[in-house]
């Protein structure tokens, strides 16, 4: 979730020492040019005192600063490891619960017929769910009236247009809405469903949702049953960590 959901940072290989080589750089030429002046000041008029303390106050102030700079961005860096580190430990604490999570896909086994669900902003007079391949080939096009702001679920039987079965896999769903006054209305593709398993990329946590892959920071929802209800007034006991979005 992502998904918490989740930011990775990258990094390039030796900039850590390009850093480091570049600070020590810029203070070997401060001195440098420090000790030139020095040495090639006017003997009738030389470098006065107070000027040459402003210089190393300058000097001073520079090295502190990029003192401060290093701790921030190793603080920063100790911050993002501990967040990774809880999301990786309260992923594996979810495996046999049910979420609801941000998710356009939708897996077809050949068999069942799947319930496409989602989120709406506001009323809708019309909601047009789109089932793409992976190749985004449009396979079929669904459609609903009158639906209430909140979570809503469409019925696929696995077939296409013109009601020729396709073939199991993975596919993706776009889905369109109308309010009644013919203005867009936002949107979102949901998965629900129990977790099966944590699968660790890149050292991010990814729950596994029969076939879908989702990352933890996608997650909205965890309850402790499987049946998740679309609004969770019916069943408030099993309500464990909901995220507003």
């Amino acid at each position: 979730m992502d998904p918490v959901n989740g930011v990775q940072p990258y990094y390039i290989l030796g900039s850590e020492n390009v850093n480091r080589q570049s600070q020590e750089s810029e203070r070997d030429v401060f001195l440098k040019l420090l000790v030139t002046q020095m040495r090639y000041q006017d003997p009738l008029n030389p470098l006065e005192g107070t000027e040459f303390s402003a210089q190393l106050a300058q000097f001073s102030s520079l090295e502190q600063l990029q003192n401060m700079s290093g701790l921030l961005e190793n603080a920063i860096e100790a911050d993002i490891l501990l967040a990774r580190s809880i999301n990786n430990t309260l992923a594996a604490t979810i495996v046999g619960k049910s979420v609801t999570a941000l998710c356009d896909q939708v897996h077809w086994d050949g068999s069942k017929k799947i319930d496409i669900d989602f989120e709406l902003a506001g009323n809708a007079a019309q909601v047009e769910v789109e089932i793409v391949d992976a190749d985004g080939n449009l396979m079929r096009t669904l459609n609903d009236n009158d639906l209430s702001k909140g979570r809503g679920s469409i019925n696929w039987d696995g077939c296409d247009q013109k009601g020729n079965e396709l073939p199991p896999g993975m596919y993706y769903v776009r889905i369109k809405a109308t309010s009644p006054t013919d203005t867009a209305v936002s949107a979102q593709a949901l998965v629900i469903g129990m977790v099966d398993g944590v699968r660790f990329v890149n050292g991010n946590p990814m729950l596994l949702v029969g076939e879908i892959e989702i990352p933890f920071g996608s997650v909205l929802e965890i309850t402790n049953g499987e049946d998740n209800d679309s609004d969770g007034s019916n069943n408030p006991m099993t309500r464990i960590l909901r995220w507003g979005r």
